[in-house]
């Protein structure tokens, strides 16, 4: 019966995310986008239980099958009109994104990586994917309230199952969801307690396999309704923020703290039109120092910090020029750095990868930040700019390729880009 539930919920919101497409609804495309990427873990470590190994790993393309078939629609358009239009947003994806990673992939193939097809999932697929939606203009016209009632709907469901996940904990971590899965990958829950149960706590997973996860989530929806609230004072946008603080409380994580006291300096900073918009990226990179400070010198040396810092020591002696590949075990399974692990894939291809997003954020905070001074700016473009430069410090700490908050981040990231083409204020891009 749970297998026959597990497939009609995949099939509902395939079905649900391919008409969308083929109906050109913008807005249910993003939602459903949203819903999968949310449940994604929760779906598929389930169906592993039940399913060929094959079979999963076809079920979860769903983005590269999206992918194909939209790269074939634009290039039969293209076709048709006979020509191409390259824009400035292209040219830059070729040469930062597309042509390093094409390298990349190749080294890996020589080097005969084993882990390739997660290594594209990780490095190709979260910038590709919402860089394809991009182009194919599905990204423009989506009623954000939707997308807002969507945010509404993942936060409380996804503090629920971990409130209950906490109260129902006796001790026993095979009680966990994905317990089975995990050992039968040759993992074994208990040799890493740390990062399960904190003293006598669980650190809460809610719908996934990692309580940052689990965090990361909580805070970013926290930051996106408490921005709301103090822009229109709407007591429901302030529960719902407390409701993301209670979920960043029970997965018993620092992150999520940091995000949302980052997202709060940047706003406030944000909001009194400093004359340099570039002075807000001291923010993030300011607290990446103080961290590696208080880790070094402070009582928040435990494990899990200090492990972190003797990665960085472990990258700095194991690096290589052009990168171990992105199929390579390290590359994608060992760093909690999404600095550390780009690069050491990459080598210093993997620097492109950053300026891409550099420049990107460059522009679009540029943009909000005018928009703000002028009392033009949403709270859907603070909140994404906020996280963007917020993330520059997650970067530093936390393994994020492939996983959903890449994916949620790049595309908020490209929904944004797509939103200042419409209005013209990014030119040529």
């Amino acid at each position: 019966m749970y297998l026959i539930f597990l497939i009609l919920l995949i099939f509902i919101l395939y079905l649900f995310l391919f008409t969308s497409y083929i109906k050109k609804d913008n807005t249910s495309l993003f939602c459903s986008l949203l819903i999968i990427t949310w449940l994604y873990d929760w779906i598929f470590i389930n169906l592993e239980y039940f399913l060929p190994s094959g079979l999963i790993t076809l079920l979860k393309m769903y983005q590269e099958f999206l992918i194909a078939i939209i790269f074939l629609v634009i290039l039969v358009n293209t076709l048709k009109r006979g020509k191409a239009t390259i824009t400035k947003l292209d040219k830059l994806f070729f040469y930062y994104i597309l042509l390093p990673l094409s390298i990349s992939l190749v080294i890996s193939i020589a080097n005969k990586n084993e882990y390739l097809i997660s290594g594209i999932k990780s490095f190709i697929t979260p910038i590709f994917f919402p860089y394809i939606l991009f182009k194919a203009k599905l990204f423009e016209n989506i009623n954000f309230s939707k997308v807002k009632d969507t945010f509404s709907l993942i936060l409380i469901v996804t503090v629920l199952f971990a409130f209950y996940q906490s109260i129902s904990f006796d001790g026993d971590l095979s009680k966990l969801w994905f317990y089975e899965f995990i050992n039968q990958k040759g993992d074994v829950i208990e040799k890493g307690f740390y990062n399960y149960v904190k003293g006598e706590n669980l650190r809460a997973t809610s719908f996934f396999v990692s309580a940052i996860n689990l965090t990361t989530i909580s805070a970013l929806l926290s930051s996106f309704f408490l921005i709301n609230f103090l822009r229109n004072k709407k007591i429901s946008h302030l529960l719902l923020s407390l409701i993301g603080i209670i979920g960043v409380y029970y997965s018993r994580t620092r992150m999520g703290y940091a995000i949302i006291g980052l997202d709060i300096v940047i706003y406030i900073f944000m909001k009194c039109k400093m004359k340099n918009s570039n002075l807000l990226y001291l923010v993030p990179f300011i607290a990446v120092f103080f961290t590696f400070y208080l880790i070094s010198i402070t009582g928040l040396s435990d494990l899990s910090s200090l492990s972190r810092l003797n990665q960085y020591t472990e990258f700095l002696y194991n690096f290589e020029i052009m990168g171990a590949g992105i199929g390579d075990y390290k590359s994608v399974f060992s760093f909690d750095s999404f600095y550390l692990c780009t690069l050491y894939a990459m080598g210093i291809l993997g620097f492109s990868f950053f300026i891409f997003y550099f420049k990107i954020v460059n522009k679009n905070l540029k943009i909000t930040f005018n928009n703000i001074k002028n009392n033009d700016s949403d709270s859907k473009n603070i909140f994404i700019i906020v996280n963007i430069l917020t993330f520059i410090y997650v970067f530093a700490f936390h393994h994020i390729a492939g996983s959903i908050i890449q994916n949620l981040l790049f595309l908020l990231l490209f929904l944004q880009i797509s939103e200042y083409s419409e209005r013209k204020d990014i030119k040529n891009d």
